[in-house]
């Protein structure tokens, strides 16, 4: 009988450069794209942790992308205001890194997602 369902750790399902058959083997099914996507915001939210300083990066609730634009969610809208600010800047230092060339613009959104 073909095993149809395999355990993968936490830490391995986060990892964007694992590539995983899921559903019964088929690439690139609907749960893979969304641990590949997963993954990827993980490791952008460690970047920009690691970019923003220390006031900004603990009103950061959730970050992604959507094409071309940083998507970044935060607590309230004073922080939105200080965010706003900060945006340009922290675009610029994403763009020079590899993975993150292709972003053009910053969008702020209050509260969770």
């Amino acid at each position: 009988m073909p095993r149809l369902m395999r355990i993968i750790k936490l830490d391995e399902a986060l990892d964007p450069h694992k590539n995983y058959r899921l559903r019964g083997g088929k690439f690139g099914s609907v749960l893979g794209q969304i641990t590949v996507s997963a993954a990827r915001n993980q490791t952008l939210w460690k970047v920009i942790q690691h970019l923003l300083p220390e006031d900004l990066r603990s009103n950061l609730v959730a970050v992604s992308t959507k094409g071309q634009k940083l998507v970044l969610h935060v607590s309230s809208s004073a922080w939105a205001t200080r965010l706003t600010f900060a945006g340009p800047g922290l675009l610029k230092k994403l763009q020079r890194l590899q993975d993150y060339q292709d972003l053009t613009e910053v969008s702020i959104v209050i509260g969770n997602r």
